[in-house]
């Protein structure tokens, strides 16, 4: 099993000899330090998918490190027997002639969790038809079966954006998975029988299957509903204003379906009942599921409550627990039970769900076949190169297919290089490489005016402009996707780069209109957007411009802005709490009507951008959407002002930072502080996790 912090993220208990011990770091760092070096990997095995198929490759090919073309077995049969050999009988060596992937991309992948293990996010859940198995499903494509559950291949380096949900066929023998961006695969017996891509949509988030199997839906965060197959189409919520859809359940008869929002509203189409709704208390609702006879259905929430309607039954959740951090639900055939597959790829048994299934911790670190359809797990062995000196066995399992899955601990933070050596029983070997991230999990960085940055947690010190000669002051800060570095941004538009962020371009050498105060980055890191005081906004990379305030009249200037989760819009705040919404953000209210006892410094988004908090400078904070509140400093004498906030990775706390660099957290790990030191130069922001 591996471990560090992730976008799914704490595993099981914290082993106390393995945390990064917190940190006080100021230091002196280059400017525009470029990114660490681009993945390396391969194609997983290919699934059914007509509109998708994979490069032709010949079975001769040389490990490419810095292609994604799939990987092919050296040996493409039967070993041959040698001279005075005899020929083999039925107990032949199989060899590896087939396709094989590694997982753990840099683009989501492998991302740490609490104890320094790899492992990617989980958003998926399906169970079999005997309910004495399931499949988990990574956002990197990588599936892994449990109990009864067949494993027939994966969409690991699909080549279409990160997974968003798995659906069963009713025979278990198959399944399709389909992807952010609309890409359908299918396996084993399931059919492709079209897909969205190409059509205007939002984020996909679920696929569910009709009764039959001969067909699907798909739905998007916009209420866009895909029907495919026998699938037929009902209505759906695009176009209205709502919260974004997070989930889908189909009715027992196939004519009709629930849509679930992060708000934990239900929406009805076609036979579908209304059982009920609740406005999650502790986070954003993230699955829907009918129970198996058809009248009720269960919501869950990412904090993993678990909400149950008509006939559905209360088992219980993991809220409360270390780790509730919930993706998905699976019920048993009896309905008496169910499974919580957790962001962190654990998995919770309730009610009759068997529990006898779950606490496997190994992750999933890469996949291959074989074209031998007779061969098995025991023909195959293989060793995993961790990239940081370490090695160790492999565990194989599989019939169909196969997946390779282990377990290590790292001692930090960073990107390491993972090679699997796979083994045959007839003596050929495959080799299959990619990168794994360890990231931050808990831990926060402060900026101060001649960029020193201070590091706090497990949050890493990668270098500042603290004795550099800077043309303007840092106005604020931005982590890249992974925790692995940051930007800085200064108020003529100077971008400074440190660890793995990239340098896409600035306004540094520009006439600017009004300065620079904040700036936000693409979700895949491959670009950022700048904010002037007056809502201009300059992009860089593969930042879209979705519109601005540059040529309005604001009452107030603007003080900040956040991206939606996928960078297809972006929110700017003004120092009235006036709300600015642009691209796919919504608008969920704003406090530019009311009087405020102090000014708005800064704002942060909720992790399905159904929300987002606003912070005063008195500490005062003001929920919108499904933001929930913690607490303020509101009613405190504070030394100096706040300068900044930044949420907790799954929204369940935020921490405030003021000038001086104390810290104010709430439901959050406190790590430590400036407040007691003497500062060069006031704090202006701050990023955390």
């Amino acid at each position: 099993m591996l471990m560090h912090r992730g976008r799914a993220r704490l595993v099981g208990g914290l082993c106390a000899a393995l945390l990064i011990a917190p940190a006080l770091v100021a230091g002196h760092g280059a400017d525009r330090v470029q990114a660490a070096a681009q993945p390396a990997g391969s194609v997983a095995v290919q699934p059914t998918r007509p509109t998708h198929a994979p490069p032709k490759v010949p079975a001769t090919a040389v490990d490419d490190p810095g292609s994604r073309h799939a990987l092919i077995a050296r040996a493409a049969g039967e070993s041959q027997p040698g001279a005075g050999q005899a020929a083999p009988q039925r107990s032949q060596p199989r060899s590896l002639s087939g396709q094989g992937s590694i997982a753990g991309f840099v683009n989501d992948g492998a991302l740490g969790l609490a104890n320094n293990r790899l492992r990617s996010t989980t958003i998926g859940i399906a169970g079999t038809p005997a309910t004495a198995g399931y499949l988990t499903v990574q956002r990197d494509g990588s599936i892994k079966p449990f109990g009864d559950a067949v494993f027939v291949g994966d969409a690991i380096g699909g080549g279409c954006g990160f997974l968003a949900g798995i659906t069963p066929t009713p025979s278990g023998n198959g399944y399709w998975t389909v992807s952010e961006l609309g890409c359908v695969f299918a396996f084993g017996d399931a059919v492709f029988y079209g897909d969205p891509t190409g059509q205007p949509r939002g984020y996909v988030v679920a696929i569910r299957a009709t009764p039959s199997g001969q067909g699907y839906y798909i739905v998007d965060e916009i209420g866009h509903v895909f029907h495919y197959g026998d699938a037929l189409d009902h209505g759906n919520v695009s176009g209205f204003s709502h919260p974004v859809i997070t989930s889908m359940a189909v009715t027992k008869s196939g004519q009709g379906y629930w849509l679930a929002a992060a708000d934990g509203g239900v929406f009805t189409f076609g036979n579908a009942p209304f059982y009920g709704s609740t406005v999650p208390s502790n986070g954003a609702t993230v699955d829907i599921l009918t129970t198996p006879d058809g009248n009720g259905y269960w919501e869950v929430s990412i904090n993993g409550t678990v909400y149950p309607y008509g006939s559905a039954k209360q088992f219980g959740g993991p809220a409360g627990s270390a780790y509730p951090y919930s993706a998905a639900i699976a019920p048993t055939s009896t309905g008496n039970g169910y499974w919580i597959a957790k962001l962190d790829g654990t998995v919770a048994a309730y009610g009759d769900a068997s529990g006898a299934l779950v606490g496997d911790p190994d992750y999933v670190v890469g996949s291959f076949n074989s074209t031998q359809a007779s061969a098995t797990a025991a023909d195959f062995s293989a060793t995993i190169d961790w990239g940081d000196g370490n090695f160790s066995p492999g565990r194989i399992d599989g019939s169909k297919g196969f997946v390779i899955t282990g377990q290590h601990v790292y001692a930090h933070p960073a990107y390491f290089v993972l090679a699997i050596t796979l083994h045959s029983t007839a003596g050929d070997n495959l080799l299959l490489k990619g990168v794994g991230v360890i990231e931050p999990w808990q831990g926060y960085w402060m900026v101060a005016s001649d960029g020193g940055i201070f590091t706090f947690g497990d949050a890493q010190f990668y270098g500042s402009t603290g004795g550099k000669h800077l043309n303007q002051p840092i106005v604020g800060m931005a982590l890249t996707p992974t925790g692995l570095g940051y930007y800085l941004v200064a108020s003529d538009g100077g971008v400074f780069t440190f660890g793995d962020a990239v340098f896409y371009g600035s306004t540094g050498a520009m006439h600017l209109n009004k300065p620079i105060v904040g700036m936000a980055v693409t979700s895949n890191g491959g670009g950022y957007w700048l904010v002037a005081s007056d809502g201009g906004i300059f992009t860089f990379g593969n930042a879209h411009f979705w519109g601005s305030t540059g040529a309005l009249h604001l009452n107030k200037p603007v003080v900040g802005m956040a991206s939606t989760p996928f960078g297809f819009g972006y929110w700017l705040v003004a120092s009235d709490g006036g709300i600015f919404t642009f691209g796919d953000a919504f608008f969920w209210g704003s406090t530019g009507a009311m009087h405020l006892n102090q000014p708005i410094v800064g704002m942060g988004g909720t992790p399905d951008g159904g929300g987002y908090w606003l912070v005063a400078a008195d500490g005062g904070i003001f929920t919108f959407g499904d933001a929930p509140f913690y607490g303020s400093a509101g009613a405190l004498h504070l030394n100096q002002p706040i300068v900044g906030m930044a949420p907790t990775l799954f929204a369940d706390g935020y921490r405030f930072v003021a000038s001086d660099g104390g810290i104010f957290d709430y439901s959050a790990p406190f790590f430590g502080s400036m407040g007691a030191t003497r500062l060069n130069q006031p704090v202006v922001g701050m990023a955390g996790r």
